[in-house]
């Protein structure tokens, strides 16, 4: 559901004890609850400016007038939040 700022915002769990908690989106596909399978879309970005928190860097829409579109995504661990290093191929 919608977060403050952050648009609707979408909690998975791929593994026992983790979570990615997916912010930003316009439009979600699925239901609480529903397994999703690989490789499964999962919503669509809305537009807007979204948070300025410091955290996101400049988009390139914004200079062109095309609506900013950015992506939250935070990996947790337990309680904790931890680096996404592990869970993503960075090429």
């Amino acid at each position: 559901g919608e977060l403050l700022n952050y648009g609707t915002v979408v909690i998975l769990e791929p593994a026992a004890d983790i979570m990615f908690v997916l912010g930003g989106l316009a439009e979600v596909f699925g239901v609480t609850g529903q397994v999703l399978p690989a490789g499964a879309p999962i919503g669509l970005l809305g537009g807007g400016n979204g948070p300025d928190d410091g955290i996101l860097t400049e988009n390139a829409g914004n200079a062109t007038g095309q609506p900013i579109q950015a992506l939250y995504l935070e990996v947790r661990e337990g309680q904790s939040p931890v680096n996404p290093d592990a869970w993503f191929a960075f090429e």
